[in-house]
Formats: C-alpha cells, sequence, structure tokens
C-alpha cells in the first residue's frame, strides 16, 4: 500500500469516526486487497480528459438513454465523504442519472443542509426545477439492509446501481454502464452480467440486468428482489477509500 498524504489524511480521519477496531479491520483489508496491483492498471487505462468531453458528447445524443438511479443509505456519513461522494457522481460523463439517498442518521446532523446545497447547484447545472439528488430523512436507522430498500423506494430510474455513503465513482463509470446497456439492446437482448467499469480507484461494476418492475413491487414485498427472479440491478460494487474496501458494510447497523 502506498503511503503518502493523501492516504494519511484519510486514514486519520476514518480513525476519527469509526475508531480503532474499524481502522484496522479497513487496514487489513485493503492490505489484503493490494495483493493485485488495481492501482498501477488503472493508472495506465483511465480515459483522458478528452476522452471524458467525447463520452459526454456522445452520450448526449443517445436515443431512449436508460436513467440509472443511484442508490446510498447514509449513516453518520461523515461530511468529507459524504461531499466526495455526491461531487464524484455529479462528475458524471452520463448526465442520465439520480441519486437517492435514505439518511438514517439519528437526531440532526448536517447531512440534510450539505445535501441540500448540491440540490441547488444541481438544479443550476441542469437547468430545472427538480434535482437529480433525492434525499429523505428517515423516521429511524433500519440498518444497512433496510435504508438500503428506503433508497430503492425513492427511485424511478429504468436501472438500480448500489454505492457505498464513503465510496466514489470515476467520471466514466456510468457511461460505461450506459453505453453497455444501449449496445446490448440494440442486438436485440439485455446485458447479462458482462459489462464493466470503474468505481473508485478499485472497483468494478456488473450489469446485472434491468428493473422491470417499479417501486411499488419494492415497497409491498420489503426486498430488492423479485419472487420470480425478474427485478434486477446494474450493482456497482463500490471500493475507494485508501482505507479499505467497499465488500464491508458502513452504511449503517445490520
Amino acid at each position: 500500500m502506498k503511503i503518502n498524504v493523501t492516504t494519511i489524511r484519510k486514514g486519520i480521519r476514518y480513525l476519527k469516526h469509526y475508531g480503532w477496531k474499524e481502522f484496522f479491520i479497513r487496514l487489513q483489508e485493503k492490505q489484503a486487497q493490494e495483493a493485485i496491483p488495481y492501482n498501477d492498471w488503472y493508472e495506465k487505462i483511465k480515459p483522458t480528459e478528452a476522452e471524458l468531453a467525447e463520452q459526454r458528447k456522445i452520450s448526449r445524443k443517445w436515443k431512449e438513454a436508460p436513467k440509472i438511479s443511484i442508490v446510498v443509505p447514509l449513516y453518520n456519513t461523515p461530511e468529507t465523504f459524504l461531499r466526495e461522494m455526491i461531487e464524484s457522481v455529479m462528475a458524471s460523463t452520463y448526465e442520465n442519472w439520480e441519486l437517492c439517498l435514505a439518511d438514517g442518521t439519528p437526531g440532526e446532523s448536517v447531512i440534510p443542509a450539505i445535501v441540500q446545497k448540491y440540490q441547488q447547484n444541481d438544479r443550476k447545472i441542469i437547468d430545472n426545477d427538480v434535482s437529480r439528488v433525492v434525499y429523505q430523512k428517515l423516521k429511524e436507522n433500519g440498518g444497512i439492509a433496510e435504508n438500503t430498500n428506503a433508497a430503492i423506494a425513492m427511485a424511478g430510474g429504468d436501472y438500480i446501481a448500489f454505492l457505498d455513503h464513503d465510496d466514489v465513482i470515476t467520471p466514466d463509470a456510468l457511461y460505461e454502464m450506459a453505453d453497455r446497456i444501449i449496445k446490448g439492446r440494440k442486438q436485440g437482448k439485455e446485458p447479462e452480467g458482462k459489462g464493466r467499469a470503474h468505481l473508485g480507484n478499485e472497483a468494478y461494476g456488473d450489469v446485472m440486468g434491468e428493473v422491470r418492475n417499479e417501486k411499488k413491487q419494492l415497497e409491498n414485498k420489503g426486498t430488492g428482489t423479485d419472487s420470480d427472479g425478474s427485478l434486477l440491478a446494474v450493482r456497482l460494487f463500490g471500493s475507494q477509500r485508501n482505507i479499505g474496501n467497499g465488500s464491508r458494510d458502513t452504511g449503517g447497523d445490520t
């Protein structure tokens, strides 16, 4: 694991918020994960600024572009992590998305005020009265599963994507997802889990299928999967922090 000013600063922030036990768990996960030199590989293949600009240009011309709802359960999210997560989504080259934030943080916090500012900024960016950043303060913390289901119930997109509250995505992540979906449709079939996109520093996203049943079924069943298996999702497996990876639940108590 590379030690630099950025990793030290992020490590200190994580330690202050989560304590020594969680810090060491994350550190061990990170050390095990870096047996595979992902960072060096990604630095070689990540898109240039010119390529990102071209992605914006191309995706704006797509007809029937799928709307991707990114669902995030919040729970005592550190301000820095919250800002980085939202800003990473807003920097996406693919613009047909919505960010659904279900906040299970107990009592008062700075989260609503922070989100409101980003909503105001987003409305200016897209020149619309309705922001793509959607926020709901939950009555109580239901844990990572129930908070995630609450965020899914807020979603109005064609596809669902999952992201942890302390992760970020790269600017091209949603574009790669949407590109794969559109190409599959042109071939007369839906993607079947072969598409990949880069999330944060060390992660992948697998296209798992389109949400064919809307949020009413989610509310009735209280789950992210239909009994007949027809409700699928684009799942983004987040992994960004220089301490730890996205496989560990940090969005609330289980």
